[in-house]
Formats: structure tokens, C-alpha cells, sequence
């Protein structure tokens, strides 16, 4: 059993032997129960053993929805209170942000929630192949959270704890980041590569570009979420905003090769360290004031 969003769901997880196997979420209809998957199990974890391709093998969850099985009574009837719970945004032909939102929400709600801001990055970046959504929801992460600190939404030392500890999450790995499919790795190690990608261009360019500049570069060409990109097209424009070849250089490094990044001694620059299990920011470093200049409020 877990609690999402103080719903108790019942689930089960089964982990395939076979390394690298993709995630698949089982969802049973109304009125149903997991137990209809069950004798899905066998084959879509170890395919082979049925004449199957090791490479089909599928890690599985199989929950069941509130108020079946042995997930806990809904605890209400519908979306209501000042929650504000999924968002996703969608382009090709068209742009949309869909949240939902309590019918108690108010702006105070909005502008605590990280959501909004998240989904709104997504409009200004085209979209690109599955292989490459790291690129789109680690861009979202951290420009999420430098933008809601410069527009004074959060507390920039707090933003930059929070991005600390995602940053750790989504290093650990042997593996490119293209074709990720963990969700840590996916959102904090895109992020992780985009925070990368912003000191480098900052420190090639002493100081006069950033991953700001980059980003217009790409909304300059007609890149949004209407469009569909290649990613080299991306990278093109990028490193064109910035007159560097910094983030095609980072995506060699880390997009299609396993490189490994020192998240201790990368943060340790900026002045972030962890102490017995806490975040500590220290001034000291010489490029402790990078963070603060990164979210610093807009005039």
C-alpha cells in the first residue's frame, strides 16, 4: 500500500531479471480488479520464457483505483477544496496547459504551486522524439525553479536544497540520458544537464550569456510547442544564441554516452554541500554567488 495525495492505493510491483526492462502500468476498468492482469505477469516480465525477445521484458505496476480491490474508500467525491493536482502540456498543431484545479483555488494557490510555472516552460520548447523527453522535462525542472525565485514565487535557498537533493537523484547512473525512462533520472538529470549547460555558458562567456539567451535563441527560430524538432536542430540554436558549442559538447557527454558527473564537487563549487544528512549553502567557495545571481529576483 502507498498514499498518493492522502488516497490510500493498494499496488503490485514486479521487477523483471531482465536488465533495462521498460516500465508498464496496468490499469484495470471499472468495474474490475488487478486480478485480470495476473496471468499477464509471467509473460510481460520474462518474455523469453515464452518464445519472446529479452527486450520486450516489461517492469510492471498493478494498482488498483480507489475503492476496488484493496485500495482504500475515495476520500472525496470529486476535485475539490484548493488542491491543485496533475498538469501536462500539450502541443503539435496547437498549444494547451490542462491542471486540474479545486473549485477552492484561489491566486494565492496558484502562485504557491510549482505546476503552473512547470507546465508553461513546456510551451516555449518544441517537442522532440520519446528518446529525448529528459531534454524537455529536465529544461522544465530547472527553469521552473530559477523562474518562480527571480518572479519571487519561492525562497531561493530553499529552491536550490530542492534542486540540491533532485541533482543527486538524477546522477546516479551508468547510462546515457537518451532513452531514460526512470523517472528521477528523466526530470533530475535533465535537470542536472541543463544547471551544467548554464555554467558552462556563463564561464565561457564571462558572464555576458546564459542558458536565458539560449532558450530565446530557440523561441527566436520559431521554436515552441507547436512545432516538432530534431534534436540537433535544438542543440543548433542553442549554442547560435550563445555563439558557444556548449550544449551540443554536454549533449555528447551525457546525452549519448554514460558520462559520469561529480554532483559533489559541482555543487561544492556553487557552495552547496551536504552535512549529516543536510543541505548547507556556505558563501565561501569562489563561485558560491552564482546560484543567487542564477535566481536573482527581475526588476
Amino acid at each position: 500500500l502507498t498514499d498518493v495525495d492522502g488516497q490510500q492505493i493498494h499496488f503490485i510491483h514486479v521487477r523483471s531479471e531482465v536488465a533495462g526492462a521498460r516500465p508498464l502500468l496496468l490499469l484495470h476498468g471499472w468495474p474490475s480488479s488487478f486480478v485480470e492482469f495476473l496471468d499477464l505477469i509471467g509473460p510481460l516480465t520474462d518474455p523469453t520464457a515464452k518464445g519472446g525477445l529479452a527486450e520486450d521484458a516489461f517492469d510492471l505496476v498493478l494498482p488498483s483505483i480507489p475503492g476496488f480491490g484493496f485500495s482504500g474508500k475515495p476520500r472525496d467525491t470529486s476535485w475539490d477544496g484548493d488542491r491543485i493536482g496533475g498538469g501536462k502540456a500539450m502541443g503539435g498543431g496547437g498549444a494547451a496547459l490542462l491542471l486540474d484545479i479545486g473549485r477552492e483555488a484561489t491566486d494565492a494557490t496558484l502562485r504557491s504551486d510549482w505546476r503552473l510555472a512547470h507546465e508553461m516552460i513546456h510551451s516555449a520548447l518544441p517537442g522532440l522524439r520519446p528518446e529525448h523527453l529528459w531534454l524537455e522535462e529536465g529544461l522544465a525542472v530547472y527553469v521552473e525553479h530559477v523562474a518562480r525565485a527571480r518572479a519571487g514565487l519561492s525562497d531561493p535557498d530553499a529552491s536550490w536544497r530542492e534542486m540540491a537533493e533532485g541533482f543527486w537523484r538524477g546522477a546516479k547512473t551508468d547510462s546515457p540520458l537518451d532513452g531514460s525512462t526512470d523517472r528521477g533520472r528523466v526530470y533530475w538529470g535533465g535537470a542536472l544537464f541543463w544547471l551544467m549547460a548554464d555554467l558552462r555558458i556563463r564561464k565561457q562567456t564571462d558572464g555576458k550569456r546564459s542558458l536565458d539567451d539560449a532558450l530565446r535563441g530557440v523561441l527566436a527560430a520559431g521554436g515552441s510547442m507547436y512545432e516538432y524538432w530534431s534534436v540537433a536542430l535544438l542543440l543548433r540554436h542553442t549554442d547560435a544564441a550563445t555563439g558557444t558549442s556548449v550544449v551540443s559538447d554536454l549533449y555528447r557527454e551525457l546525452g549519448r554516452a554514460a558520462g559520469r558527473v561529480d554532483v559533489d564537487a559541482l555543487l561544492g563549487e556553487l557552495g552547496i554541500r551536504r552535512r549529516e544528512g543536510r543541505i548547507e549553502l556556505d558563501d565561501t567557495p569562489p563561485l558560491a554567488e552564482t546560484p543567487e545571481g542564477i535566481s536573482r529576483r527581475s526588476t
